[in-house]
């Protein structure tokens, strides 16, 4: 067997480089081609992230900013020394302090209760219509400390996702 230099045919005026390589044996794509190719893709990714949107991370993103602003509720009672309060709804929830006085919040910048997107709903496990906290951020029903962890779960009829509170520390998550 001869090892050495590929042969290369000579080159004919006007062929491409493209036409070159493939007449040498050589094979494999030109930038301009991997170039379409990527921007296709990309189109196809967005198509397709778009179609799913507005299904399946409605009920996630309800979740995630209901957790945000349950650990806003938490901050305040940290940081203001007193108990503050998460009340839910069917199909909405609203923050107030101790005394029972509406607070605003940061993600939709008012007092009034936050409405969940239609289709959605609140599904409570183990508490009563609100989650507070004391001024050590320790999640509390009433008088007492929570003993176990407090779910709370968002519907969309077709998916569910909960937000969890850890009973002692307060720790807010979203599965």
């Amino acid at each position: 067997m001869k090892t050495g230099p590929a042969k290369v045919s000579p080159m004919v005026a006007g062929q491409t480089l493209a036409a070159r390589r493939r007449c040498a044996g050589l094979r494999g794509f030109t930038a301009v081609e991997l170039v379409v190719a990527i921007v296709i893709i990309a189109i196809l990714a967005a198509l397709g992230s778009r179609m799913f949107a507005g299904t399946a991370a409605t009920s996630r993103v309800s979740a995630d900013l209901v957790a945000q602003d349950i650990c806003y509720a938490q901050a305040l009672s940290m940081s203001r020394a007193q108990h503050y309060r998460v009340y839910f709804y069917a199909s909405s929830y609203q923050v107030k302090d101790g005394s029972g006085n509406p607070v605003t919040i940061p993600s939709s910048g008012k007092s009034t209760p936050v409405s969940l997107p239609a289709g959605q709903s609140f599904q409570s496990n183990g508490f009563t219509s609100y989650l507070a906290f004391d001024s050590m951020g320790t999640p509390y029903n009433g008088t007492t400390a929570r003993a176990s962890a407090t779910s709370i779960a968002i519907s969309d009829g077709s998916r569910t996702t909960t937000i969890s509170v850890s009973a002692n520390t307060g720790a807010v998550t979203v599965q």
